[in-house]
């Protein structure tokens, strides 16, 4: 650990260095204003939560093709490759292969999926060049969105069509099967602003596992100014696709098929120069198909043909299943007013509902589709108590279904103790309810005849909501080109939803089933951080940290109770330094990042601590209203590293892109 911690003086010296880099400039940025903490435009000073903010040019600057990977930039985030199809993203650790306790949006649009309330980043419908920035709330923020913000919510802001490139034409090409062919055109017409967009991607994956993956995907933004003033937003996302599926002894090959699309239409309106209405409605629909066929059923169990048929008494011989196969929709509308008066009051109001859909032979084969619909109020507020002291109250309502009625409160004091700098002290409360998977999983193989070979999975019926309390002390602030933000944290999270094998429930192959119930506790404290030196926006030098521990309680088997404390679910240390530095008309920037040694669930093991490092290098030319930019990335070109699973190496990846764009 001490060799890679070491790795990190160079840049740290870079750090120390910076300010000979601003000698000729005059750039001075302002603190950002962010939206995504409590749905009101406030500076970070004033924000009751930690929001790290990741713009557009950094986002260039980066090596990083996947939005996922742009997040590993964040402090206290643990983002990996599960394999070469998935990413999971986790706060402050206890995370496994699917990352369900984090809220996604883009553009406002909730963009996780009804199944385990987990994010496809694949199919969000955003193409990373399209992205104006990324505000990521560090913490709790269901107070204003409600179930499954719950450790921290990512909103993923893109451009606005009337501001992109008329045309952008992009091919990518590199090792292990790497490909990206990108096409969009923005204009305007009598009706609106707009934005079209076509991409395909295609990786090999990891080295020695089935988990290729091939999308196709088109977009579609408009931006309408309405004749009586109002603003109307529509977005539509399509697309299909083919991944490796998960290997299975008892499964025949197979792949995995993805198609899907989803829809927003918003609308806006000024009511005067303090006030303002809209009214959001969204849609989505899924289908994932790995249908096979099992090899012979008397293989699986270790019997002849006629002794399985004895058994059984079916003359069943292979059974068509699949490990991800499932349709699901969901449908949402919300509606919110907000305004502003004299002093700094701010405050927003709304409500909303929503109803998910989800039906699957896989996972609940005898139960067709099961429904749930919520339904959500919220309001927060702003209100300076003096000129220095500001007080944000936010708190949301929300009722679901059979999970009854839970309220998720945030408060916090930010005192700005002298221009540009201030202190804040939060605490919050969140709820995430169960995903419709979680409350109905009764996983099992049912024969011809009605007889259940074996039961895998089946949900408690008593599950109820995870909790979350966190408590958030904080110091942020600017001195000419340099920004900073320090904070201590606690959290505690208590009826975890997890998977432990159950001994009351034997199937007639002897086995154990799996029950999901509440039955793990994970508590996490420690401090965390980011200070950067910026004197343009193409220039800069950032630092990220987190030190932490965590404490997590986990029920492997019930009847009887089988617990286990584990230590070591996030990592003790984490930190990273990115630099983008303009050379000689060449744009560089490189990425080093450090994660210590940590534990994941699932399919996950315990992991080594590894040192990664990224570099770009870009270079535009100008030819005549256009822009030719050639791209060279090398991911992770130090070493080969295990950042999930002791089998699956993350190997260095090497690209080489072209874009041609008409300014």
């Amino acid at each position: 650990m001490k060799q890679h911690k070491t790795t990190l003086i160079f840049p740290l010296a870079l750090l120390a260095a910076m300010p000979a880099m601003a000698m000729d400039e005059s750039l001075d940025l302002d603190l950002p204003v962010v939206i995504s903490a409590s749905r009101l435009n406030q500076s970070i000073l004033h924000s009751p939560s930690a929001v790290t903010v990741i713009d557009k040019n950094m986002i260039a600057a980066s090596a990083y093709t996947d939005i996922a990977d742009v997040l590993r930039l964040v402090p206290g985030f643990q983002v990996v490759r599960a394999d070469g199809r998935t990413h999971s993203v986790n706060s402050h650790g206890g995370g496994w292969e699917f990352s369900n306790r984090l809220q996604v949006l883009v553009n406002g649009r909730t963009a996780y999926l009804p199944t385990l309330s987990v994010v496809d980043w694949d199919t969000l419908g955003v193409h990373i060049n399209d992205i104006e920035r990324i505000e990521v709330v560090r913490g709790p923020s269901a107070s204003a969105y409600g179930s499954n913000s719950f450790s921290a919510a990512i909103n993923i802001i893109t451009r606005e069509p009337g501001l992109s490139e008329p045309y952008r034409y992009s091919v990518r090409a590199g090792n292990k099967g790497e490909r990206e062919y990108q096409a969009s055109w923005s204009g305007q017409n009598q009706l609106m602003d707009y934005r079209v967009n076509l991409w395909k991607r295609r990786s090999n994956g990891l080295d020695n596992f089935h988990d290729f993956k091939d999308h196709d995907n088109f977009s579609f933004a408009g931006v309408s100014q309405l004749s009586d003033g109002s603003k109307l937003d529509l977005e539509f996302n399509f697309y299909n696709g083919k991944t490796g599926a998960a290997e299975f002894r008892e499964f025949q090959p197979r792949d995995r098929k993805v198609n899907g699309f989803s829809a927003k239409i918003a609308w806006q309106k000024n009511y005067s120069a303090n006030s303002d209405f809209g009214i959001k409605a969204y849609y989505s629909d899924r289908d994932e198909d790995d249908l096979t066929f099992t090899i012979p059923l008397y293989e699986i169990v270790g019997l002849s043909p006629e002794v399985f048929r004895l058994v059984t008494g079916s003359d069943d011989v292979f059974y068509r299943t699949g490990y991800s196969t499932h349709k699901g929709r969901r449908a949402d509308l919300e509606g919110q007013y907000s305004w502003h008066g004299d002093g700094g009051f701010k405050a927003v109001v709304g409500l909303g509902i929503r109803q998910d859909f989800l039906k699957s032979i896989s996972y609940f084969p005898q139960k067709g589709e099961v429904e749930e619909t919520s339904f959500r109020s919220f309001a927060n507020i702003q209100q300076p108590l003096s000129e220095t002291v500001l007080l944000n109250l936010g708190l949301l309502y929300e009722n679901t279904g059979d999970q009854g009625n839970h309220w998720s409160p945030r408060l916090s004091l930010n005192w700005e103790f002298k221009p540009q700098q201030s202190l804040r002290i939060a605490a919050s409360q969140a709820y995430r309810q169960p995903s419709l998977l979680e409350a109905n999983f009764d996983t099992k193989t049912v024969l011809s005849n009605g007889f259940v070979l074996d039961q895998r999975y089946i949900s408690d019926e008593n599950l109820e909501a995870e909790k979350i309390l966190n408590l958030n002390l904080a110091y942020q602030g600017k001195s000419g080109f340099w920004q900073w933000e320090l904070s201590a944290y606690r959290e505690a999270l208590d009826n975890m939803i997890d998977y432990a094998s159950d001994r009351s429930v034997i199937d007639p192959l002897r086995n154990f089933a799996t029950r999901i119930g509440n039955y793990d506790s994970y508590d996490s404290q420690g401090v965390e951080g980011e200070i950067s030196y910026r004197p343009q926006l193409d220039k800069f030098i950032r630092f990220h940290f987190n030190r932490g521990s965590s404490h997590h309680y986990s029920l492997l088997r019930i009847n009887p109770s089988l617990p286990r404390i584990y230590k070591d679910r996030a990592p003790k240390w984490s930190a990273g330094i990115f630099v983008s530095y303009p050379i000689n008309q060449w744009q560089a920037g490189y990425s080093i990042q450090y994660m210590d040694e940590v534990y994941w669930d699932g399919f996950g093991d315990r992991v080594k601590s590894y040192t990664r490092m990224d570099l770009s290098l870009a270079k535009t030319w100008d030819i005549g209203d256009k822009e030719l930019e050639v791209k060279f990335g090398a991911l992770s070109f130090n070493s080969s590293y295990q950042e999930f699973n002791e089998d699956l190496f993350i190997e260095p990846q090497y690209y080489l892109g072209f874009t041609l764009a008409k300014r």
